[in-house]
């Protein structure tokens, strides 16, 4: 007798993702925990995604009403005091970390809106900017014009630097943006002297460099880079669309060479020091230097997903000056914030987490949405930035944006669970989240090719409470399972999704608005079925 086929039910499971944000094409190659889109949302210790106490507070008063910060800098003088500095409408304030408040202003000269890049040396603060010659402060009184510029060589001057970086006992200053413009040329100072420059060949003398002068671009920034298997001491310096490196301690030992001729940055502040390395933004990527310590070739590598380079594909080319990027060393980040669109003010920040909180290497990315930080900067452990609108801002202490509720998504590919041209069924999928309170969530989810939802995409809501909702996840509820009490954020609770359908390839998403509170996202969880096949999905 003939026996019948057997359909084959096999679990599978999307759950702690720590790649972030992968969105690879081939469907083949897809695994099911990485996603193609996670929005507000950051990786935690146990590989959970959360919203909980990842938003911001007014950390002041409004410091002038409709103002842009255009800066924060951290700056800690010789005796070890710590100072927060903000840059708005042509005015350098010093701000109160703890209460806010304005202690004194300590410059009026810059010009409304504008750049302003800070340096220090030998216990100095000294800041750059289109508008200006370099100013100074050392922790008393008000900023001070440094001395050594304009600088004439010969019937040629150069004015107005836009940047500054400490190289080797030497202060080198590059982009001078005078009433005749040298946007390609870096100048260094004497030794231990940044704001002598004589023109020379002494060792304790300075030196004037064009970075290929004539080649259309400008320098955008400049960092120092201590080689790993010498430990000699380099200057980095990015242009629009190329690289380069001076090495040398005299002017008669300068050299300069090509490290890259296809690969610039967006601007200096988009420059970030990583431990040994240096990660850095342009206008198709992020790219890390650690090749440097694994071969030993300075050469710019690629870390963004392909979700970071769509999103870079939507940059504002006119408001390039206005991204930033800041290390938060403590939650293992980097914060890359860029204008999209029209906006003239960054209003996407891509966010690289290096490693969670466990310790566990990771390259995972995730987007953040709906907030306009115009500037940032990490003092004593404590992440702030400034926005359009006059405020200086106190992350993570909060899961709105100040007050304001946000959207959260975390959004899987149409995966195909390793079988083309064979329609599949769900036949169990569950949603594991943390909760702290009543939240309300959004599910979406669709199948494609083939089967008799080809084209159709549910959405359902999810009451999270009282009242006569779908489902209630609170205390014991019915239709619902608590798997076990969490001590941080809440009851981790398990959620069932009714899939309707089959297909050939099936996608899920699920979202929600943070309130004052926020859940935790841990994956998806269920069973798939269909004919002869018995893979288990993790």
């Amino acid at each position: 007798m003939k026996q019948p086929v057997k359909r084959t039910v096999k679990p599978f499971e999307f759950f702690a993702n720590f790649g972030g944000i992968s969105q690879q094409k081939g469907l083949m190659v897809m695994q099911p925990n990485e996603a193609e889109l996670i929005e507000n949302l950051h990786v935690s210790h146990i590989g959970e995604w959360t919203a909980y106490q990842q938003g911001y507070d007014h950390h002041t008063a409004q410091l002038e009403s409709g103002a842009t910060l255009d800066a924060l800098t951290p700056y800690r003088d010789d005796t070890g005091a710590d100072y927060l500095l903000a840059v708005l409408n042509g005015k350098v304030l010093h701000i109160d970390e703890l209460t806010g408040t304005v202690q004194a202003t300590l410059s009026t000269a810059f010009s409304v809106g504008e750049a302003v890049d800070f340096c220090v040396f030998a216990g100095s603060l000294y800041a750059t900017a289109p508008s200006l010659n370099p100013q100074k402060w050392s922790g008393s009184g008000t900023m001070t014009a440094a001395s050594g510029f304009p600088l004439v060589v010969g019937s040629t001057t150069y004015e107005h630097p836009g940047y500054a970086e400490v190289f080797n006992n030497r202060m080198a200053y590059a982009h001078f943006n005078g009433t005749t413009p040298f946007k390609s040329h870096l100048a260094l100072s004497d030794d231990l002297a940044p704001e002598t420059i004589t023109i020379g060949t002494a060792d304790t003398d300075g030196a004037v460099i064009g970075i290929a002068p004539g080649d259309g671009q400008h320098i955008r920034g400049l960092r120092t880079f201590s080689l790993p298997n010498s430990g000699s001491e380099i200057l980095l310096i990015w242009k629009d669309e190329s690289m380069y490196a001076l090495e040398g301690a005299t002017p008669s030992t300068f050299r300069l060479y090509t490290v890259n001729k296809s690969i610039g940055a967006l601007n200096n502040r988009c420059i970030v020091r990583l431990g040994s390395d240096v990660v850095f933004l342009d206008r198709h990527n992020v790219h890390s230097l650690s090749t440097v310590s694994d071969s030993a070739t300075i050469q710019p590598k690629a870390i963004g997903s392909e979700r970071v380079q769509d999103t870079l594909a939507d940059l504002n080319l006119s408001a390039l000056e206005t991204a930033w990027a800041q290390h938060l060393p403590d939650r293992h980040e980097v914060w890359f914030a860029i204008p999209t669109g029209a906006a003239l003010v960054p209003d996407t920040i891509l966010v690289y987490c290096y490693k969670p909180m466990d310790g566990t290497p990771i390259n995972a990315w995730s987007v953040r949405k709906g907030t306009t930080q115009t500037c940032g900067a990490t003092l004593n452990k404590t992440f702030f930035t400034g926005d359009a609108s006059g405020y200086v801002n106190r992350w993570f202490g909060s899961s709105s944006y100040a007050g304001m509720g946000y959207v959260w998504k975390y959004q899987l590919p149409f995966y195909p669970f390793e079988t083309q041209n064979q329609n599949k069924r769900i036949v169990r999928l569950d949603a594991l989240l943390r909760f702290s309170q009543n939240t309300q969530l959004t599910l979406e989810y669709a199948w494609q090719g083939g089967g008799n939802n080809t084209s159709r995409t549910l959405s359902q809501t999810v009451s999270v409470g009282a009242g006569n909702g779908p489902i209630a996840l609170y205390g014991t509820a019915l239709y619902n399972e608590a798997v076990y009490s969490g001590t941080r954020d809440g009851v981790l609770k398990k959620i069932h999704i009714p899939v309707l359908g089959n297909g050939e390839r099936f996608q899920i998403g699920i979202s929600g608005i943070s309130g004052d509170t926020a859940p935790s996202f841990l994956g998806f969880k269920g069973f798939v079925s269909y004919l002869g096949q018995s893979r288990q999905y993790l």
